[in-house]
């Protein structure tokens, strides 16, 4: 019995079915009934639904290796990483609150940086915080401040001291270029890569994932 090529072109299971139907004659003269409820046609039509699927699944895969045709986020955040580029994470919105007083002081009033705010909106709320301190001046009953919106939160993590370490933390959705992090009340600063960090430089990169699950990496 000999063999018969299929065409790589052929992907779908309607092709596939009507050559796998053709090539039949060219292997054998011994199989004449091509009705659908033969034995011999119920087997190539599974098989030509297995060749569809995975047709499909070889396609989807290859589509994911470039980036004008890949569809799944995390492939998209890789094949970026090639290239040098970071995609953006979310940005919070800002604002200006108007703190206020119903009478005048005697002294002045601070506002310091990270007070909380909430706003109530018809269909929930949203919280905000100051990004700057401000103060109302003696004599006066308000004073406008810039805010931000997100909620603070603060996390201990512990360290090895080796290099390459990354940490996961625990929030979502996290703003972009809002990671502070201190280590033995040195400030250390968010950068994009480490190409211009030695082994001195107090440098960390913040990597998002397709889940919005935020990390930090040392270098």
């Amino acid at each position: 019995m000999g063999r018969a090529s299929i065409e790589y072109i052929n992907k779908d299971y309607e092709s596939i079915r009507q050559e796998l139907l053709a090539k039949v004659p060219q292997l054998t003269d011994r199989w004449t009934d091509f009705n659908h409820s033969d034995l011999g046609v119920v087997l190539l039509e599974l098989f030509c639904g297995v060749g569809d699927m995975l047709a499909y699944y070889l396609d989807a895969q290859a589509a994911e290796a470039f980036l004008p045709t890949a569809r799944q986020r995390q492939n998209v955040i890789n094949l970026c990483k090639l290239i040098g580029y970071q995609l953006d994470t979310p940005v919070s919105s800002t604002t200006t609150i108007r703190f206020s007083l119903a009478a005048p002081l005697n002294f002045d009033l601070p506002i310091p940086t990270g007070t909380q705010c909430r706003a109530l909106l018809e269909d929930g709320k949203a919280d905000f915080e100051t990004v700057d301190d401000a103060f109302i001046p003696r004599g006066e009953t308000f004073v406008d401040a810039h805010a931000r919106q997100g909620v603070r939160k603060s996390e201990e993590l512990e360290a090895s001291g080796q290099p390459w370490q990354r940490f996961h933390l625990s929030g979502v959705s996290i703003a972009q270029s809002t990671i502070r992090v201190r280590i033995d009340d040195e400030t250390w600063t968010e950068v994009r890569h480490f190409q211009e960090s030695d082994g001195g430089s107090l440098h960390f990169m913040a990597d998002t994932d397709a889940l919005d699950i935020t990390s930090i990496l040392f270098g």
